[in-house]
């Protein structure tokens, strides 16, 4: 517990003092996710990329049902590669009818955050079921969104997404809001180990940190 609430004050502190446009690590050390058992972390060598997603157990409980039997999976994650780094978070459905997504809207606390600027794609998988997917990278606009998420870990969150076909509302699960804060955890991390200026500031703190943990 004492590990986990100082990594969120950790990325508390990072999301005031580190700008997202630093999203930049060519030859990053990526030994900072070494020896963590809730993430998992895959390379693509020819492509020069690295992927950090949630352990994959996550998976059970990340995903809402609907009366359909349709699902929709809340998936956050980290793209590492040569020339930049970006924190990601994906919404994947499967159903029967398409919804061709267009627009996310959160409802946190007594703020509503939309994105509707975003990454989307569809396919047909081999069962006949319609996939699709909606995603944003978060950037410096977003940092108003992910610190009152942080805040609000504890309460519900609210999730509407729009398309052209239907609407699909649901509440995050406590999984999905874990696994969110994990990853944006590390990803200011990564930032600030890059930007050396940064870490000389955050020293004290990542010392606070090591001896929370080892008590």
């Amino acid at each position: 517990m004492k590990k986990c609430l100082v990594s969120l004050a950790l990325a508390m502190l990072l999301l005031t003092v580190v700008p997202l446009s630093a999203f930049a690590t060519s030859g990053f050390n990526q030994r900072v996710f070494d020896g963590q058992d809730n993430i998992t972390v895959s390379s693509d060598e020819m492509e020069g990329l690295t992927f950090v997603t949630p352990y994959r157990p996550y998976y059970n409980s990340s995903f809402s049902l609907f009366d359909d039997a349709s699902m929709v999976f809340t998936t956050p994650g980290i793209v590492l590669g040569d020339s930049f780094d970006a924190y990601n978070l994906s919404f994947d459905y499967y159903g029967r009818n398409w919804v061709g997504m267009n627009e996310i809207i959160f409802k946190i606390g007594d703020n509503r955050y939309s994105f509707s600027n975003c990454y989307t794609s569809h396919a047909v998988t081999e069962d006949g079921l319609m996939s699709e997917s909606i995603s944003f990278y978060a950037k410096n606009q977003t940092k108003d969104f992910m610190k009152d998420f942080a805040n609000h870990r504890n309460d519900e969150i609210k999730v509407r997404i729009n398309g052209s076909f239907q609407t699909l509302d649901f509440v995050l699960s406590d999984a999905s809001k874990a696994a969110f804060l994990t990853c944006m955890t590390f990803m200011f991390l990564v930032v600030a180990l890059v930007k050396v200026t940064c870490l000389k500031s955050l020293r004290p703190i990542l010392s606070m940190s090591r001896k929370t943990e080892s008590k």
